[in-house]
């Protein structure tokens, strides 16, 4: 069991990557059927990207499908900036188990985007981020990195000077970096979770909210 954090990159067994942006939804008070848009890169283990739009409510993320490429153009969607309004009938498929929301009809959703008078969202990140590392213990596989290697690539604990936290930092020029998290059973910002669910053929969000919840 780990402390929650300000920032949690998941390595699924799946030997995949998986980062998002996250904004800030404080500022969307009420408004539960209203979701802020976010691009999930995905660094696949053959070293191919994938990229997947998710919307973030405010006690949940969901991949979300059935926006088609002219909508999202047309409508200058920008991860971390962008709100979805969806319609009742939508936001009702919510109470399922499933990790993905389909838009039956992308007609009914109104789009926000964040200087509508109306609604505010902070999505500005910089500083030092604590961000915690979780390895995956899955029942029919597992990370293949160990514990120290993910430290070392993320963080570069291990002499690793091409590191996700260096790479952050350069491009930022400085206003951008993670430093690793504490707390109990974490070694140099990364601990390990295992989960119930079989990562072969699972969506990779699936996988992503277990650890989440048993890293919570």
């Amino acid at each position: 069991m780990f402390y929650p954090f300000a920032s949690v990159l998941a390595l699924c067994a799946t030997l995949t990557l998986v980062s998002c942006k996250t904004g800030n939804l404080r500022n969307l008070q009420s408004r539960d059927n209203v979701c802020q848009m976010q691009l999930k890169m995905v660094q696949l283990s053959n070293g191919e990207d994938e990229k997947k739009w998710s919307c973030a409510f405010r006690d949940q993320i969901k991949d979300i499908e059935g926006l088609s490429k002219e909508f999202l153009t047309s409508n200058k969607i920008i991860s971390g900036s962008t709100l979805l309004e969806l319609p009742t009938s939508e936001f009702s498929s919510l109470s399922s188990n499933g990790a993905t929301l389909t838009i039956a009809s992308e007609r009914d959703v109104v789009v926000i985007q964040s200087n509508d008078a109306n609604i505010s969202v902070s999505n500005t990140v910089d500083g030092a981020q604590s961000t915690l590392v979780v390895r995956i213990i899955a029942n029919d596989d597992a990370t293949t990195s160990s514990k120290s290697e993910l430290s070392d690539s993320i963080f570069g604990t291990n002499g690793d000077v091409v590191n996700l936290s260096e790479r952050y930092d350069k491009c930022s020029d400085g206003q951008l970096t993670f430093v690793p998290a504490v707390g109990n059973d974490i070694v140099d910002g990364v601990g390990e979770v295992t989960i119930v669910e079989n990562v072969a053929g699972a969506d990779n969000s699936v996988i992503r909210d277990a650890a989440t919840v048993a890293a919570t």
